[in-house]
């Protein structure tokens, strides 16, 4: 049994996400030799994160091994501990597609008697030598100015940080949420709202919310939900 390493890595820099992996045979005619190495930037912080990229370098590296390897050991090494776990057990995670796809090329390899390690790996690892190599790959992909080397899927937990952010930034409620509240007090519910509520008995609080929601047991209100024939106060 002959064995093959791969080695990847993914990295982030100025907004940039790039990854890096080393093929090498160990066992071949020329033991060490490296078979392959690849450095690509994938896309933006927007869109991707080092999580994705690792399970893009892994992919990467079992889409390019060719049909007729039969009967070899390829041992996949990664820093990215997520990246081993979701692929042992993936469930709802992001980077589903690729997930697919590691899992699609792997059974490829095993119909030839060939077999597929996944191996983490803890970066900074002195019997790792390779880590440091695949790393600098990675960088390199990161800092360059070479566009995506194809169109790229957003990955789940990027876009709910994206938007999670940009609505922390404008410190408001959605439009078309809460209209009567925010005809009140326009900013959204934070530290100050806590501070209206903390120091009132429960009954005071019931009955402040309600005010402040418009949902009073008064008919302005009662008429709107159909309770009252008239929205004017006896």
């Amino acid at each position: 049994m002959e064995d093959i390493l791969v080695a990847t890595s993914a990295s982030e820099k100025a907004g940039r996400v790039g990854m890096g992996g080393i093929v090498r045979d160990t066992l071949g005619n020329r033991s060490g030799q490296v078979l392959a190495r690849y450095s690509i930037m994938i896309g933006s912080r927007d869109d991707q994160n080092v999580y994705t990229a690792e399970l893009e370098a892994i992919a990467m590296a079992l889409r390019c091994m060719p049909d007729g390897i039969q009967h070899r050991q390829s041992t996949v090494m990664t820093s990215s501990r997520s990246a081993v776990q979701v692929i042992a057990r993936p469930q709802q995670q992001s980077g589903q597609y690729t997930v697919q796809e590691i899992h699609r090329h792997t059974g490829r390899l095993q119909k030839s008697g060939n077999i597929v390690k996944m191996l983490w790996v803890p970066a900074g690892d002195k019997d790792f030598p390779m880590g440091s190599e695949v790393k600098t790959e990675a960088r390199r992909a990161a800092r360059g100015r070479q566009r995506p080397e194809k169109p790229t899927y957003q990955a789940r937990s990027t876009r709910m940080r994206l938007a999670t952010a940009q609505q922390q930034r404008q410190k408001t409620l959605p439009d078309g949420v809460a209209k009567y509240s925010k005809r009140i007090d326009k900013a959204a519910p934070g530290t100050h709202t806590r501070f209206l509520y903390d120091g009132l008995k429960r009954r005071e609080a019931d009955m402040l919310s309600q005010l402040r929601t418009g949902m009073a047991g008064i008919n302005s209100y009662l008429h709107r939900i159909g309770a009252a024939e008239s929205d004017m106060c006896d």
